[in-house]
């Protein structure tokens, strides 16, 4: 359907000084349309594309430090876990007429449908060496990237039991003893994700102070497979799959309310 009402656009971005032993940097462009009630129908949608980008640090001095500990932005890249570039969500709900004829008014009136579709792209995630290739006893320390698509060929798909292929094993290596990757953080993007929650309810008046709620909730209605990122230690025998998912099961909920 067409959105009317406001639509709006921001450009934003900070600096963000996180403590002695590195930075921040994060920019978005939010845009958002609101559909405002009518014809029985609210609908209001968000679109965020940003960009995280930070050094390694470590806010307890001694416990991780920085990798290599000369050069506090050798490794500087996108945020792990938190550079999302895109995201979408839509929420709506959507409420059914009141119809002239009384049995269909009594079955049919008063409904209430109110999803939430949820999009966001794939996470930053860093792959590792999973070694002390420096011999610095810092942890963290990055693989070398040796192929510049560094994905599988069969990425997403089945490999195993409950396995999925993402990276190519043979596009990274363990660093040679006592060197560093230049390899930055957050060098990698994981799967995506699309959610899907609905909620259908109505309120059945009884008497002039009585009513009945029913409720119904439906978490990934689709009952689609968000996976997570991928094992990302290069020494891992399991590097390049993934093996969980983020989202889980499809679950639905009923619960009904007597208010008086």
């Amino acid at each position: 359907f067409a959105l009317s009402g406001y639509k709006q656009a921001d450009l934003y971005g900070f600096v963000e000084s996180l403590d002695s032993g590195g930075t921040g940097s994060y920019n978005g462009l939010a845009l958002s349309a609101t559909k405002r009630l009518s014809n029985g129908i609210l609908a209001n949608a968000n679109y965020t594309w940003s960009h995280c980008i930070t050094d390694p640090y470590d806010q307890q001095t001694g416990s991780g430090g920085l990798t290599p500990p000369d050069n506090r932005r050798a490794y500087r890249g996108n945020c792990p876990g938190q550079d999302q570039r895109h995201i979408f969500v839509l929420n709506a709900v959507f409420t059914s007429p009141k119809f002239a004829d009384r049995k269909l008014s009594l079955l049919a009136s008063g409904w209430q449908v109110a999803p939430i579709l949820q999009i966001h792209s794939g996470s930053a995630f860093t792959v590792t060496a999973g070694t002390d290739q420096a011999l610095t006893t810092i942890p963290g320390q990055t693989a070398n990237q040796l192929a510049q698509d560094p994905y599988a060929s069969n990425k997403g798909q089945v490999n195993g039991i409950a396995q999925f292929s993402w990276l190519n094993p043979a596009s990274f290596s363990v660093p040679a003893l006592g060197t560093t990757s230049s390899l930055g953080y957050g060098n990698l993007q994981g799967p995506g994700s699309v959610q899907l929650n609905v909620a259908l309810s109505r309120t059945f008046k009884i008497r002039e102070h009585q009513t009945i709620q029913l409720r119904s909730e439906a978490f990934n209605l689709p009952n689609k497979v968000n996976l997570a990122n991928p094992t990302a230690s290069r020494n891992s025998s399991n590097f390049g799959l993934i093996q969980s998912d983020n989202n889980g099961y499809r679950v639905i909920q009923m619960a009904m309310k007597y208010v008086f």
